[in-house]
C-alpha cells in the first residue's frame, strides 16, 4: 500500500497506513467493483428483474442516479436518468464482451476494463496525468445483470464518477474533457479525510483535512527506503503544501510499473 509521510512536526517518523477501500483511487483509477474472493459473478450480484431485463444496451453520455452502495455493484440495472439534473455517474465507454470471454470470468473482465476503459477515462477527464491527480474523478464498471446476460447481453458499462465518503457526490456538467484549462472546482479537486491509521481520497466539497496542492515525480530506478522518502518529502511537499503536508507516494509495485508521482496535500487552515 502507499506510505503516508507527514511533516516531522506533526508526526516524529513516517506514517506508513492501510487506506482502506478506496486507497487505489488516491493514485490511479480503478473500477469499483473489483473481484471478490471467488472471482465469479454470483446470480445475487446480477439478479435483474423482469424491469431489469427490459433496460436497453447502454449508451455513452447516459447518466444515472446511484448511491454509494450501487455504485459498488457488479450490476446495475436502472434507467438513465435526465443528464440536467442531479446525476452521480456518466457512461464514458460500452465495451463489447468478445464471444470467447465468459461473462462469469471476472478476472478476464477486470482486464478488459483496464485496457479498454482507463485509456478512454484518461480522454474523457483530460489534462496531464499531473493534473488528473488533483482531482477526484475515477471510475465504475458494470456487467449486465443476469436476466440480461441470460438474454444474450455482452457489453461492460464503464461510467465517470466523482469520489465521495459518506454519500455519493453529483457530478458537473458534462464537458469535452471534463477537466477544464484552469484548477479543478471543489467539487472535482482531490481532498484526504481520515486520521492517522488511514486517509481516503473524497471530493473537497465533503469535510475533509488535506487537500492535494501539487505533485512531482521520484528520480531513480530504485524505490527509495522510507528514511529517504521522508526527507524528499520535506523538502518537496514543504514548498508545494506549506509547513503541515501530507505526502502520498506511489507503492514500490507502481514505482516499478513506471509510476512516480508523489502527491502533496496541504493541511486545513485552522
Amino acid at each position: 500500500m502507499p506510505t503516508l509521510l507527514r511533516r516531522p512536526s506533526l508526526v516524529a517518523t513516517p506514517l506508513i497506513a492501510l487506506l482502506g477501500l478506496l486507497a487505489s483511487l488516491l493514485l490511479v483509477p480503478a473500477p469499483a467493483g473489483a473481484a471478490p474472493a471467488s472471482s465469479t459473478l454470483t446470480s445475487s450480484a446480477l439478479a435483474g428483474s423482469a424491469l431489469q431485463r427490459a433496460v436497453a444496451e447502454p449508451e455513452v453520455g447516459e447518466c444515472h442516479r446511484l448511491d454509494l452502495t450501487a455504485q459498488a455493484a457488479l450490476a446495475d440495472g436502472t434507467k438513465p436518468v435526465n443528464c440536467e439534473r442531479n446525476h452521480t455517474s456518466r457512461t464514458f465507454s460500452v465495451i463489447d464482451v468478445p464471444k470467447g470471454t465468459k461473462m462469469s470470468d471476472l478476472d478476464a473482465l477486470n482486464e478488459l476494463v483496464d485496457r479498454k476503459c482507463t485509456p478512454a477515462w484518461n480522454r474523457a477527464v483530460g489534462g496531464s496525468t499531473a493534473k488528473r491527480l488533483l482531482a477526484v474523478y475515477s471510475y465504475i464498471w458494470f456487467a449486465p445483470t443476469e436476466a440480461q446476460i441470460e438474454d444474450g447481453a455482452r457489453f461492460l458499462r464503464c461510467d465517470l464518477i466523482i469520489v465521495g465518503n459518506k454519500r455519493a457526490v453529483s457530478l458537473p456538467d458534462a464537458r469535452q474533457p471534463q477537466l477544464g484549462k484552469g484548477s479543478p472546482s471543489t467539487v472535482e479537486a482531490r481532498c484526504f479525510t481520515g486520521k492517522r491509521s488511514g486517509y481516503r481520497a473524497l471530493s473537497c466539497s465533503q469535510r475533509h483535512e488535506y487537500r492535494a496542492e501539487g505533485t512531482f515525480k521520484l528520480k531513480g530506478k530504485k524505490y527509495p527506503s522510507s528514511a529517504r522518502l521522508q526527507r524528499i518529502a520535506n523538502r518537496r511537499c514543504t514548498t508545494i503544501a506549506g509547513p503541515q503536508w501530507l505526502a502520498i507516494p506511489p507503492s514500490p509495485e507502481s514505482f516499478a510499473n513506471g509510476f512516480r508521482f508523489v502527491i502533496c496535500a496541504a493541511a486545513n487552515k485552522r
